[in-house]
């Protein structure tokens, strides 16, 4: 795991925290291990290229961050997760006694925004399209398109819900 630290002198323990916190979220979903192990491979790598040391980082370095991915197209959810994946590592961090502090703890105002549509795949006329058909084949099936929809929920953990 110490390909994804890029510091000039990465403490063992640091790789070792960053593996085993990879390894929590892959119990939890192999999709969001993926999603976060490349989330915050974009987020050190940014910060090699720019020559900060991500355990020195503060919240202005993030902000930076978000902006830069913003430029590169990222939706405000996507920058959303990439926020959560490198809020999580620090805390975890944190936890493992590496560092002191979390940089990606930013104030609300200052955070990605939503996606001005709920899915930006598709436009308004196949999204109500989607759900006209839903709404005709059955309650359920309309229940689950328009969560499908509108929450971004995976299809596999809206299988597994049991409330």
């Amino acid at each position: 795991m110490t390909d994804l630290v890029p510091i000039a002198q990465p403490a063992e323990h640091l790789a070792d925290a960053t593996a085993a916190w990879l390894e929590v979220k892959h119990k939890k979903s192999s999709h969001t291990a993926a999603a976060y192990r490349r989330d915050l491979a974009l987020w050190l790598g940014w910060c090699r290229d720019n020559g900060i040391d991500p355990l020195a980082a503060y919240a202005p370095h993030v902000q930076l961050w978000l902006a830069w991915r913003t430029d590169r197209g990222d939706a405000g959810t996507t920058r959303a997760r990439r926020l959560g994946a490198s809020s999580g590592w620090y805390a975890w961090l944190i936890s493992a006694g590496a560092i002191t502090h979390n940089p990606a703890v930013i104030a609300r105002d200052a955070r990605p925004t939503r996606a001005p549509r709920p899915t930006p795949a598709l436009s308004d006329e196949q999204v109500t399209a989607i759900l006209a058909a839903a709404d005709t084949e059955s309650p359920r099936a309309a229940a689950i398109v328009w969560t499908l929809i509108y929450t971004g929920i995976r299809v596999g953990e809206l299988l597994a819900a049991t409330a």
